[in-house]
């Protein structure tokens, strides 16, 4: 097994030291800053916050280049700050207030960034946007002109707007969470079996939470008669399920763990670039365990894989796409990968380049293989074709100009009556003609065999 590249054992430790110090620093704040009455919503917090920073970690861990981990961990300060709002000190209480509703739209960042850490589409980008501004902008009323909400910022007692831009609020709250699961859902109709088990339980739980949070108010105390304290902790609750749901789905396989490319590089050195493990030192520092090479035949125009198979590259539908790899200003092969999981070409493209001369020369391999599949199929097209003639020319030939004329409209698809009026036959001399062709074309009555088929065939085939 190839050690660990140094840039890599460093960024480990980094994020090492980063969950230590942050778990720490949480802590501290928490335990310092907010009322001591609130003890158990104080623990909740700690662990909730623990909780988004393991996931978080964890993801970047695996996937050093993709942002899901850094949005993770940027979720778990949110969720940090939005306690904070409970603070005995001033500023520490506006830090929680501003902040109070930002989980829900980094919950929403996060659903339409998983699993490449990228917003992919227009749509997924106004969506994002519509949350974030939800969150800050829309926020911003109710505890600026809303004396019953007893924040810290307010500055003047204009209930009407505040209540305007709660409305406001809901409603483009609602537009979000439908316009996620239109996005979630045509994703999930694009994706495999395999990669659809993996994503509806997230994507399930991640709605979950977005609705829930914001109507919590309604249905838990509307409903069911519960105090504003229990429904902080469910809300708690569910937030804290969002880094866990998000920790499953790249734990079965939401995305692989990749090695970069100083680890690419470092397997080259060690292994002397072995074609059998390239493929698959290509996806695990890619993190698409799908990844597959094509090797480019210029005298015959076509990609082909390693065995010499024909192999087409995507056509730009699906998540399906090609990156090519060029050595000395010619083309050697192409990247098949997930655009889905690798939203980055261009660490795609750092990694062929890296192992460009390995693929050059596994591509020579590549292009024998093909060549003697070339051949094998142009050897069968030929003993095909004279078993064809063979069987013709001593069928057919011995058939008499008559007998020709009607195995001629037998091939037409004629009965036995269209040939005698259009050969001006009797039926029964139509009939003695064809049994005679059976003869002649060695075709004796089987029960499973339709013989007026296969002599229409062959005359065909002639």
């Amino acid at each position: 097994m190839v050690r660990s590249s140094p840039v890599v054992r460093s960024l480990r430790c980094a994020l090492a030291l980063l969950g230590a110090s942050s778990i720490a620093l949480g802590s501290a704040l928490l335990n310092l800053a907010v009322d001591p009455v609130a003890a158990a919503g104080v623990a909740l917090y700690a662990v909730v916050v623990c909780i988004y920073l393991a996931a978080g970690i964890l993801a970047w861990w695996r996937r050093p280049g993709n942002r899901m981990g850094a949005l993770i961990v940027l979720a778990g300060f949110a969720v940090l700050a939005a306690g904070l709002s409970n603070s005995l000190n001033l500023q520490l209480m506006v830090v929680g207030t501003i902040s109070a509703t930002v989980v829900l739209a980094l919950t929403v960042h996060l659903l339409h960034a998983f699993p490449s850490g990228r917003i992919q589409g227009r749509a997924s980008r106004w969506i994002v946007f519509a949350a974030y501004a939800n969150s800050l902008v829309l926020e911003a009323p109710g505890y600026l002109f809303d004396p019953g909400a007893q924040s810290p910022l307010f500055v003047s007692d204009l209930p009407g707007l505040a209540a305007t831009a709660s409305a406001l609020q809901s409603v483009i709250g609602v537009a979000v969470a439908i316009g996620t699961a239109i996005v979630l859902v045509s994703r999930l109709r694009a994706a495999d079996a395999a990669r659809r088990r993996t994503l509806v339980p997230l994507f399930a739980y991640g709605m979950l939470a977005i609705l829930f949070i914001p109507f919590s108010s309604v249905v838990l105390e509307g409903f069911f008669g519960v105090d504003s304290y229990w429904r902080g902790i469910a809300q708690l609750v569910v937030i804290g399920g969002v880094p866990i749901a998000f920790t499953l789905g790249i734990l079965r396989g939401g995305f692989a763990r990749t090695a970069g490319l100083s680890e690419l590089e470092t397997w080259l050195g060690a292994s002397g670039g072995e074609p059998s493990a390239l493929t698959a030192a290509l996806a695990r520092t890619i993190g698409d365990p799908d990844l597959q090479v094509a090797y480019w035949v210029e005298d015959r125009g076509i990609h082909v894989d390693e065995t010499g198979a024909a192999v087409a590259l995507p056509g730009g539908r699906g998540h399906r796409t090609a990156v090519a790899v060029e050595l000395d200003g010619r083309r050697i092969a192409a990247i098949i990968y997930n655009s889905e999981l690798i939203a980055d070409s261009e660490s795609v493209r750092s990694a062929g380049r890296l192992v460009a001369l390995t693929l050059d020369r596994e591509r020579l391999t590549a292009e024998l293989h093909a060549s003697e599949r070339a051949l094998a199929a142009s050897r069968a097209r030929v003993e095909m074709a004279d078993a064809t003639t063979f069987d013709s020319d001593s069928g057919i030939e011995r058939l008499t100009r008559r007998q020709r004329e009607v195995l001629a409209l037998i091939a037409q698809g004629r009965t036995n009556a269209a040939i005698a009026r259009e050969l001006v036959l009797t039926e029964k001399s139509v009939v003695n003609h064809i049994s005679r062709i059976f003869d002649a074309l060695n075709l004796p009555m089987v029960p499973d065999d339709h013989r007026r088929v296969i002599a229409a065939i062959r005359y065909l085939a002639r």
